[in-house]
């Protein structure tokens, strides 16, 4: 089964993004997913904070034994939520009334790791083959959670880079572990991935490239970003304090 297949339409009739952001660390995801619109960032790495000047709206969640369920539970409230116009209108847990355009999960690793360790594992040290089929079927019920949104998604996700043999080409894939790894690509509408381009300059990869010799997992499965992109990269515009500014939230949005 592929997920992307139940995307549901937004307000205007046009797919809602299903949008992953790759990038190592450090390399901006979190700002990047912070310029789509009106987020409201699950923040299990505490690194939101300070993705826009103003702050952003963000919910902190331990990655405890609970952090699965914790993330879980959120996504349950959104989904019963009122929506209007693309928005839903949540209550902030001891907060304010916010609208909501986007849900970023911030990152899926750190969902993925707390669930290895105490809910497979179990306090054993080693993955047994078994046990990455078991560590998908515990995460997958997020992905149908997250698919069933009326707004906007926006997942990060670290990459891990492995250099090539000989004349081979190294690469860059998703850093989550096992089955889940194979499954990532299928989840969503759009994969960004931000590497240091010419110069150390940030450079979002949209589409499967080889670059510098290392090849980039990367797409855009709607080709709306086809105005964007040259060579199958585009350096992030940024602001005079270094934050990108919107053009890729709107051209995937809308």
């Amino acid at each position: 089964m592929n997920p992307t297949t139940f995307v549901p339409a937004g307000a205007d009739g046009k797919p809602l993004a299903r949008v992953c952001i790759l990038g190592e660390p450090g390399a901006g995801k979190t700002r990047l997913a912070a310029t789509f619109p009106d987020p409201l960032f699950l923040d299990l790495e505490n690194g939101a904070g300070t993705a826009l000047p103003g702050g952003v709206n963000r919910l902190v969640i331990p990655t405890d034994r609970r952090a699965l369920k914790n993330v879980r539970a959120v996504i349950s409230k959104l989904a019963e939520a009122e929506c209007e116009d693309g928005r839903i209108v949540y209550q902030v847990p001891g907060g304010d009334t916010i609208e909501i355009g986007t849900l970023v999960i911030d990152s899926i690793d750190a969902i993925q790791q707390p669930v290895k360790m105490f809910e497979v594992l179990h306090g054993r040290t080693k993955m047994e083959r078994g046990d990455w089929d078991t560590l998908l079927n515990l995460m997958t019920p997020l992905v149908l959670d997250w698919h069933a949104l009326r707004i906007h998604v926006v997942v990060t996700a670290h990459t891990k880079r492995r250099d090539g043999e000989g004349n081979r080409p190294g690469s860059m894939d998703f850093s989550v572990q096992g089955s889940l790894r194979a499954q990532m690509p299928r989840w969503f509408s759009h994969i960004l991935h931000i590497v240091a381009g010419p110069g150390g300059k940030r450079t979002l990869v949209t589409q499967p490239t080889i670059y510098k010799g290392y090849r980039y997992l990367a797409k855009d499965r709607h080709n709306m970003l086809a105005d964007l992109a040259t060579k199958a990269a585009v350096p992030l515009p940024a602001d005079e304090a270094g934050y990108p500014d919107d053009t890729i939230a709107r051209t995937i949005c809308g």
